[in-house]
């Protein structure tokens, strides 16, 4: 099974790879090909060595020393192979570091200040804010334009001509639409793939189905929606962010998505706004749910679920002439401020990172979830959004649920809501870009 599954992944990676190159060359002089949202997928075309970018001397040079990964979990069997494979194959010792996740960047930032770095950073979507802990990529040696890597992340992580982060392609997840097919089955409700099919999977339809499920009674939902997600799919945020800089974000696009979200809320289609809310799905008397891909695993949202009953497809379009955005977390590997082995962190990063090294036979709820899965991930993401909300509000020192709750209030009142946050927004645009200036000179 093993066998197959990493067929599967070479023949989806070396397809991907052929698409690049056939773009970059009718493409010349242009931006090139961009690539997408965790922690262990993606491969490259696999005919490259993990470490032909390093000589045999600086190799040599590594065996004996170790590096220090703090994560907020113990890393499960799989992890804990690759780990083992990589410290058997290079000589190199990895000490995982267990930090609690809210306390991440806090607990990092306090080792570097304290002169006790560790050498790699995992940025689970908090970027900008992460760049407080990091350093240019460029200080582990890591060839930038190695076919393993997606160039979405670390273009995006560019400031100054440096990147800081990188990520292995399909190495972070997708955020995708589940919905539950007994329920919706069992109740002659159309779902989301029929839409799919007929080419009318919309923001209309979706509504529909919603007020179909709502419809059958007391306690059920038409849909969990993470916001962020939404967003994301609308190509929308409070502050968006393009070739190194914020943004406003505030504009008919965002009035427009929040005003949806704040229909369905005020219809009852939606019970309630924050991630408490994503569970209901599991009970089976919620339609659909927005959110990221992690549903696929065996270990997700929905493990107390049938698998037969899950099912998954893109998120809706806004209308038949807007397509959606794809969308995910943003996610990547980082070398820390002050690091004392970055060169062996690279080398970690580029080998934990590969989809190659790992046995995912067993990790998803079914072989068609992994398949689905490893598609998605695997596919170039020229339009590719990422909301960055959440390290845009660290950065701020923001809840930044206060931007989910706007869709509380009545959708009449929404776009005057939205129109009396300019002043704050565009001071807090201010304050990222100064972050972000002072990035990009070093200092």
């Amino acid at each position: 099974m093993k066998n197959k599954l990493l067929r599967f992944a070479a023949l989806v990676m070396s397809l991907v790879m052929a698409a690049a190159l056939l773009t970059s060359c009718g493409k010349q002089d242009t931006e090139g090909g961009k690539t997408p949202s965790g922690n262990n997928s993606g491969s490259g075309s696999g005919t490259s060595s993990d470490a032909e970018y390093l000589s045999d001397e600086e190799l040599e040079k590594l065996k004996g020393t170790s590096i220090r990964y703090p994560f907020w979990q113990t890393p499960d069997d799989s992890q804990q192979a690759v780990i083992n494979a990589f410290e058997e194959k290079y000589g190199i010792k990895v000490n995982v570091e267990v930090v609690p996740q809210d306390q991440y960047i806090t607990n990092i930032s306090g080792k570097i200040a304290a002169g006790n770095a560790p050498d790699i950073y995992w940025s689970n979507d908090d970027f900008p804010a992460c760049l407080t802990c990091l350093q240019p990529i460029e200080a582990s040696k890591i060839d930038l334009n190695d076919s393993i890597w997606d160039k979405t992340v670390s273009e995006l992580s560019t400031l100054g001509g440096k990147a800081y982060l990188v990520n292995a392609i399909g190495n972070s997840g997708r955020d995708i639409c589940f919905y539950n097919k007994k329920l919706l089955n069992d109740n002659n409700i159309k779902t989301p793939e029929d839409y799919v099919e007929e080419g009318n999977w919309t923001w209309e339809t979706m509504t529909k189905i919603m007020r179909q499920v709502t419809s059958l009674g007391s306690g059920y939902y038409g849909a969990y929606v993470d916001m962020e997600t939404f967003w994301g799919s609308a190509g929308v945020s409070f502050y968006q962010y393009k070739d190194g800089k914020f943004s406003s974000g505030l504009n008919a696009n965002l009035t427009k998505a929040m005003t949806q979200l704040s229909t369905w809320l005020s219809e009852g289609l939606m019970h309630g706004v924050g991630y408490d809310y994503r569970d209901e799905f599991n009970k089976g008397k919620v339609g659909l749910a927005i959110t990221n891909d992690y549903g696929l695993q065996k270990k997700g949202y929905w493990s107390s679920m049938d698998p037969a009953h899950i099912g998954y497809t893109s998120i809706p379009d806004i209308d038949k002439n807007t397509k959606a955005v794809e969308t995910g977390l943003y996610q990547g590997w980082g070398i820390c401020k002050g690091a004392s082995n970055p060169v062996a962190g690279g080398l970690f990063i580029r080998y934990y990172s590969n989809i190659a090294n790992y046995d995912i036979s067993n990790k998803y709820i079914t072989e068609d979830a992994m398949n689905y899965a490893l598609r998605l991930s695997s596919g170039t993401t020229e339009n590719t959004g990422h909301c960055l909300m959440t390290g845009s509000s660290q950065v701020l020192g923001q809840d930044r649920f206060t931007y989910w709750k706007i869709t509380e209030k009545n959708p009449k009142q929404i776009q005057q809501q939205l129109e009396s946050m300019a002043n704050q927004v565009n001071e807090s645009v201010n304050r990222l870009n100064a972050r972000l200036d002072s990035v990009a000179k070093g200092e």
